[in-house]
């Protein structure tokens, strides 16, 4: 018996019609660029949707940002003296430094000789880089003896996204109004004029 083996020719080209490449052969080149365009297009849409929500957190992380700054004004709204004690109507000038809008509910402070508590305004609006005055209650011990150390007024602040938070804020009494009011007060009380 004689046995016949095929010989290759390397000089000529392969037939065209009957592709070897595995890939090709199995699934066909539709197949592959559907797969291709589905896999292209569900990257794209996790990165939407994964930009999407990295933008909501940010959103919602800056809703809820408070940056205050608060001082004390004028403490001549009145007020009375006896000669252990003055009561004096005034404001509080708050800043707003953060990026939305803000709306201060209360503020209170009390520490020895001195007590701060929030009266006749139910809410004060503050857009971001603006002012508002907060009326106030204040109370001062005579002889009126003003701490060193900063008073530690706390802040009930509703943000944008209708949380109500606590804000604390130092402020330094010494040779405000509060002291030159109270003191003037406190003075005339003590020796009966």
């Amino acid at each position: 018996m004689i046995v016949q083996h095929d010989v290759i020719d390397l000089d000529q080209a392969a037939d065209a019609g009957g592709r070897s490449d595995a890939l090709f052969g199995r699934f066909g080149g539709r197949r592959v660029a559907a797969f291709l365009a589905v896999f292209v297009a569900g990257l794209v849409v996790g990165g939407v949707a994964v930009n999407g929500w990295r933008d909501h957190l940010e959103d919602t992380a800056q809703a809820a940002k408070v940056a205050l700054v608060v001082r004390p004004e004028t403490a001549n709204f009145g007020g009375s003296a006896t000669a252990t004690s003055v009561n004096l109507s005034g404001r509080l000038v708050v800043f707003n430094a953060g990026p939305r809008p803000v709306v201060i509910r209360a503020a209170e402070a009390e520490q020895p000789g001195v007590r701060v508590a929030s009266w006749g305004q139910a809410a004060l609006p503050v857009p971001p880089d603006g002012t508002g005055r907060f009326l106030v209650q204040l109370q001062f011990g005579c002889p009126v003896d003003f701490p060193s150390d900063p008073l530690p007024i706390r802040l009930s602040v509703e943000t944008v996204d209708g949380q109500v938070r606590e804000v604390v804020y130092d402020v330094a009494l010494a040779d405000t109004d509060w002291q030159r009011d109270a003191i003037g007060m406190c003075d005339p009380a003590l020796t009966g004029r």
